[in-house]
């Protein structure tokens, strides 16, 4: 998966700004706001109406060793 990350440990998400992708409902249960923990990251795809992301993910936060490499752009 290719995706950007948003946010980093220590940083809040504040779920109820985000945009979602059509046909898709934020989860149930879900707060309104979240903390990334430590050696996380909250990822969004750039095709935001179409990518399956943290927004949708049952644990929303990548570990930073689960982070294979990066994109550099010209």
């Amino acid at each position: 998966l290719l995706k950007r990350i948003y946010a980093a440990e220590g940083d809040t998400v504040h779920l109820d700004r985000l945009r979602y992708a059509s046909g898709h409902k934020r989860p149930v249960g879900k707060r309104d706001t979240v903390s990334v923990p430590e050696d996380s990251y909250f990822v969004l795809g750039d095709n935001t109406e179409n990518s399956w992301d943290s927004r949708y993910w049952d644990d929303m936060f990548i570990k930073k060793e689960k982070v294979v490499g990066k994109v550099i752009g010209t």
